[in-house]
C-alpha cells in the first residue's frame, strides 16, 4: 500500500468518521509531478453527510483548525460553507505528528459534491476529480457513484468538442486536466506555469486507467490506440458525433450555450433546437472554452477570498507564500 495512503487513512482516523461519507486524497503528494519533491502538503477532501454534524463534532474535538470562525459556531461554519463560494471548506496547513505530514482538508456535503459533479455549477470539485485522485473512503452510494462517472463522460465530451480532428494522447490528457484550470486567476500570477504539463506527463498511466472504460464507450466517436503515447489519436468530427457531445454536455455549461445563442441571434429557441444548430459551428470549442473560463474565474475568486477567512490571514500568508514559491520555481 502507497505510504501516503497510510498517512491519509491515519488521519481520516482521527475525525467524526460516521458523517464522512467518501475520501479522496489529491495533488503532488501522492501522484508524482514533474519539478515536485515528495514534502509536499497532503490534500484531503471529506464528503459528509451533513455539514453542521461534521463541524459541530470537528469543533469539539479539534478547535485549533479553524480560524476565529470557530467562535461563531458550527451552525455559522456550515452555513459559510454552503452558501459560499464553491460550497467547500477548507481548514489548511495542519501538522500532524503522528505520521509527521503537514495536510489540508476541504469538507463538501454529499448535495453540493453531486450536485458540481453533475451540473458544473462550479466546476471546482469536479474539476478536481478529472484527474487522478486516491480513494481513502470508498463510498456504496449508487447516486453518488453514478456522478462521478457522469463527470468523467462530461470531460471527455468537452475534450473532444474543443481538440482537433487528430490529436496525441497526450494533448487529449492535457485538455481534461486543463478544463478546471481555464479561467483560475491563481495561474496568472501565483502558480507553476506548467503545471498542466507536470501533471499529465508522469502520470499518464494513472490517466489511462481512469478514462480507460469511458474511451471505450464512446469508440464510434473516438479512436485512441492502447498502450502507447499515440501521436495518431482521431476523432469523429461530424454535426452528429459533436451534437452528441453536446447533448451530454452538464448542465450549466449546457445553459450557457443556449443563452449565448439565443443573445447574439435574438431569438427564444429551445435547447435541442440550438444545439443541434450549434453541431455545425465551427467555433462551437471556442465558445465552450469561453464559458468554462467564466465558471472557473467566478468560482476560483469566491473560493480563493473565503479561505482567506476560513483559514485566517496568518496561515493564508504563508500558503499563499507556497504557491508563489512554486511559480519562482516554475520560472
Amino acid at each position: 500500500m502507497n505510504s501516503v495512503v497510510i498517512k491519509a487513512r491515519s488521519i481520516l482516523s482521527q475525525f467524526p468518521k460516521e458523517n464522512i461519507k467518501y475520501c479522496f486524497c489529491y495533488g503532488s503528494a501522492f501522484f508524482k509531478q514533474a519539478g515536485k519533491n515528495t514534502s509536499s502538503m497532503l490534500d484531503l477532501v471529506f464528503v459528509v453527510n451533513n455539514s453542521y454534524n461534521f463541524h459541530e463534532d470537528n469543533l469539539l474535538q479539534k478547535p485549533w483548525h479553524y480560524s476565529a470562525l470557530k467562535y461563531l459556531g458550527a451552525n455559522s461554519i456550515s452555513r459559510f460553507q454552503e452558501q459560499w463560494g464553491a460550497r467547500m471548506y477548507y481548514n489548511t496547513l495542519i501538522y500532524y505528528p503522528a505520521e509527521d505530514v503537514t495536510y489540508k482538508y476541504g469538507v463538501i456535503s454529499q448535495n453540493d459534491f453531486i450536485t458540481d459533479l453533475l451540473d458544473w455549477c462550479h466546476l471546482y470539485i469536479a474539476g478536481r476529480l478529472h484527474k487522478p485522485v486516491a480513494i481513502i473512503q470508498e463510498c456504496p452510494n449508487s447516486e453518488l457513484l453514478t456522478a462521478l462517472r457522469n463527470n468523467l463522460f462530461a470531460a471527455v465530451h468537452v475534450a473532444l468538442l474543443t481538440l482537433p480532428e487528430n490529436f496525441t494522447e497526450v494533448e487529449f490528457y492535457q485538455t481534461i486536466a486543463n478544463i478546471s484550470y481555464k479561467g483560475d486567476f491563481r495561474m496568472w500570477f501565483a502558480e507553476d506555469k506548467n503545471k498542466i504539463k507536470n501533471i499529465v506527463l508522469p502520470q499518464i498511466e494513472y490517466f489511462r486507467e481512469l478514462y480507460s472504460s469511458v474511451i471505450s464507450s464512446l469508440s464510434d466517436f473516438l479512436h485512441i490506440p492502447n498502450n502507447v503515447t499515440s501521436t495518431n489519436c482521431e476523432q469523429n468530427m461530424n454535426p452528429e458525433a459533436r451534437w452528441h457531445h453536446l447533448n451530454n454536455l452538464p448542465r450549466v455549461p449546457q445553459k450557457e450555450i443556449v443563452k449565448y445563442f439565443n443573445k447574439i441571434n435574438h431569438t427564444r429557441r429551445d435547447t435541442e433546437e440550438i444545439l443541434q444548430t450549434m453541431s455545425y459551428d465551427p467555433d462551437v470549442g471556442l465558445i465552450l472554452n469561453n464559458i468554462l473560463k467564466k465558471i472557473v474565474f467566478k468560482s476560483s475568486i469566491k473560493q480563493s477570498l473565503k479561505g482567506i477567512v476560513t483559514a485566517g490571514i496568518v496561515k493564508s500568508i504563508k500558503y499563499s507564500g507556497r504557491k508563489i514559491y512554486k511559480t519562482l520555481l516554475s520560472l
